[in-house]
């Protein structure tokens, strides 16, 4: 789901905490209760009504915490995810947050209202601390970001996809060289 009208706060508490509300339009919040209302149509029963038939507003009536929660869901991870595409990389979560705590907390959208809701989360400090510190910008390699972290130090960095260049996809076996067209001086 993309949200047309989104609006967004980053606040910074400390080196590694963040806290980020998000403001979501009332065309949003009426397409995602319209969307949630329509899915819970097909598989909810409605009092006097055939399944799949009943009138959307019978169907929040009568499921409207299935209903305002799923629409929710939706909400606040279509934020969340147009969000976190637009922050600088210290912003970036270490762990991607969750909903947490009981159902009935989490804010209820309701047709022609803007939502607001704030979420917490973790940031890497290593991450924060090397952005802060202008003696490693120059030396910072940005290949190094997409290479995974080393689980202890000391352990065997791999070079490449097939490991070592001195064991090949045969077994262990060296792999063999191509000839050098130029000739070598050795």
């Amino acid at each position: 789901m993309q949200i047309n009208e989104l609006q967004f706060r980053l606040e910074r508490l400390g080196v590694s905490s963040r806290i980020l509300h998000l403001r979501v339009g009332a065309y949003d919040v009426d397409f995602a209760l319209n969307k949630a209302a329509t899915d819970v149509r097909k598989d909810k029963d409605v009092p006097g009504f055939r399944k799949g038939k009943a009138p959307l507003k019978r169907v929040l009536a009568a499921h409207y915490r299935q209903v305002t929660g799923k629409a929710f869901n939706e909400l606040w991870s279509a934020g969340l995810r147009q969000v976190f595409k637009q922050l600088e990389d210290i912003d970036q979560p270490l762990i991607p947050p969750g909903l947490d705590g009981d159902e009935d907390k989490w804010p209820r959208p309701a047709y022609g209202e803007m939502l607001e809701f704030s979420v917490s989360y973790v940031v890497d400090p290593m991450r924060v601390a090397d952005a802060m510190d202008p003696s490693k910008q120059q030396d910072r390699d940005p290949l190094m970001d997409l290479q995974p972290r080393l689980p202890y130090h000391g352990a065997p960095r791999m070079q490449g996809p097939a490991g070592p260049p001195d064991i090949g996809p045969s077994m262990g076996q060296g792999v063999p060289q191509p000839a050098d067209p130029f000739g070598s001086s050795e």
